[in-house]
């Protein structure tokens, strides 16, 4: 009678002999550190633990050679600043432990919002106008859904990538100085 094997068994059989490169092993290694490192982000920001616990957790992660942890943690909060409401654990892990001064940071913040809020009434205002002129539908109780405009969700994440990258090159250009 012929065997039966599990697919783990066939797996294992046909990759006994490969090997990873040096550069694929230094991927995974670095794709291993961020998936550990947003692990103990999310707990962070559910306030699951507090930043000295937070800090103790990451400092005894183990490193990948040729990286800073500091500089790989600044651009995982930096991704996160870009969606989150709340940015002020973030501000707090960027001061404490990747030392950044926060006063420019908080300005950038600051300016996004204003953006943001800009975009939107000038948004509005388009979609209003659309509405008036299309369908005769106008009016002050007259609010455009932006969540279901593709118009503005392009614009929302255009302003949140050329945020995201001015943040990073602050907090990087204070890390490196």
């Amino acid at each position: 009678m012929s065997e039966v094997k599990s697919t783990l068994q066939l797996v294992l059989e046909k990759t006994r002999n490969m090997a990873l490169s040096e550069e694929e092993k230094q991927e995974q290694a670095m794709r291993e550190f961020r998936e550990r490192l947003n692990g103990l982000l999310h707990e962070y920001l559910e306030g699951l633990a507090n930043l000295d616990q937070f800090q103790r957790q990451f400092s005894s992660l183990e490193a990948v050679p040729g990286s800073r942890p500091e500089e790989v943690l600044a651009e995982e909060v930096v991704q996160r600043m870009e969606v989150h409401e709340d940015h002020e654990k973030l501000l707090e892990i960027l001061s404490r432990l990747c030392g950044t001064e926060l006063d420019r940071v908080e300005r950038l913040l600051l300016d996004h919002r204003n953006r943001l809020r800009d975009l939107q009434k000038e948004r509005t205002a388009q979609l209003q106008k659309a509405l008036k002129d299309r369908f005769q539908i106008h009016g002050t109780a007259v609010r455009p859904n932006l969540a279901a405009d593709s118009h503005w969700a392009q614009s929302l994440s255009q302003a949140r990538k050329a945020f995201g990258e001015e943040v990073k090159r602050e907090v990087f250009s204070q890390m490196k100085s």
